[in-house]
């Protein structure tokens, strides 16, 4: 077996973000209404171990914390908690995870890797509002398993240079798949494409480009 660790350290963007708490909750739009505009400090952390240069075992760790303050421009209602138009609330969105996979490569060139497997992936979600005062709360917490479907590639270029991808995904509309205990449809893709070089001592620095989505 040997051991692969990698890092990825920059900054997340949020695209889209809405989310709705109770069947008469607010829709509330987390860019325009949450103070998501902005840039957040992103890391994920993964170990792989390989055996045979074919099988490979992928444990991973991803954070994901969102915190931002913003005044309410409307009411808004969740669950059965209200605030008020104009009430100061404080937003944290956490939606870490920890995902474990594993995945076989087709390919017998060793200067090339196309893997297909499985990942088992268990969510840890708290999402609060609020007030800035601390009279109003509303608070979720959620922990879920939900199963994926991997595939992820590496493919050696000139001059010691590589480009990779992988992708992580499910669509679940059924209780139980999508990590839920209720027939709702469930969705997650997480994929990235990355390029980078080898340097001395099995070091590999690369640039590279995530999305992570779903509902």
């Amino acid at each position: 077996w040997r051991l692969e660790p990698t890092a990825e350290i920059g900054f997340v963007l949020p695209l889209q973000n809405d989310i709705q708490f109770g069947q008469d909750g607010t829709k509330i739009d987390y860019l325009i209404e949450g103070g998501q505009d902005n840039l957040f400090l992103y890391t994920r952390w993964t170990m792989d171990f390989r055996k045979d240069e074919r099988h490979v075992l992928t444990f991973l760790y991803q954070p994901l914390n969102l915190v931002t303050t913003q005044e309410a421009d409307r009411d808004f209602r969740f669950n059965e908690v209200s605030f008020p138009k104009g009430t100061p609330i404080d937003l944290r969105y956490g939606f870490d995870y920890y995902r474990g996979s594993y995945t076989y490569d087709v390919l017998s060139d060793p200067r090339k890797e196309l893997g297909f497997g499985v990942s088992m992936q268990l969510r840890n979600a708290i999402i609060d509002f609020t007030s800035a005062n601390g009279e109003i709360r509303d608070t979720q917490r959620d922990i879920g398993l939900v199963p994926l479907l991997k595939m992820r590639g590496l493919f050696e270029l000139e001059n010691g240079s590589w480009v990779g991808f992988e992708m992580d995904g499910s669509y679940a509309p059924l209780k139980y798949l999508n990590g839920d205990v209720s027939d709702v449809v469930g969705a997650l893709l997480d994929t990235s494409v990355r390029s980078g070089f080898h340097m001395k001592n099995g070091i590999d620095p690369f640039v590279n480009i995530r999305y992570i989505g779903g509902g």
